[in-house]
């Protein structure tokens, strides 16, 4: 298992995450992964590989979290799953780190491409922390076409 930091200027060029200022505002945040040009083009991404897309604001309760991936996975059977959640540690950190599933658990979004939306009750329900939490992705299942390649975002949508 291996823990990927995706840099600021991948996360759709932003060089920070932006922050509601006022209760009840929604910002959103979009982390983009790009596997043919970014810091893991080449890689081949393996079972419990995990992926820190990008920062969860201290204080914000999340409301919404959108996936919208290529076809990351074109040859043969298609194989590739993977959770979306919260990130144990802190942010940037390639220490001993977990992933949770509350956004999303095993999604195949990514074997043909296309748009979700998360459905998980967990979601709903993660307690807003006291200081920024990473947004992360991990590989349950590696894809059947490596290294693959093409683009994934998710946008984290919370409120102050």
């Amino acid at each position: 298992m291996t823990i990927y930091v995706l840099p600021a200027s991948e996360q759709n060029g932003s060089v920070s995450a932006a922050y509601p200022d006022c209760a009840g505002d929604i910002i959103v945040n979009r982390y983009e992964l790009d596997l043919a040009s970014g810091v893991l083009k080449g890689v081949t991404l393996g079972a419990g590989d995990i992926i820190d897309m990008g920062v969860i604001p201290a204080n914000s309760t999340v409301v919404d979290v959108i996936i919208d991936s290529d076809d990351l996975d074109s040859n043969g059977t298609p194989t590739i799953a993977f959770d979306v959640g919260v990130m144990s540690g802190n942010p940037g950190d390639t220490g001993s780190r977990t992933c949770g599933a509350e956004f999303f658990a095993a999604s195949t979004v990514a074997q043909a491409g296309g748009v979700a939306r998360t459905t998980l009750k967990t979601a709903f329900r993660v307690a807003p922390a006291q200081s920024d939490k990473s947004v992360g992705l991990k590989i349950t299942t590696a894809a059947a076409t490596q290294p693959a390649t093409g683009k994934l975002g998710i946008s984290v949508h919370v409120r102050g």
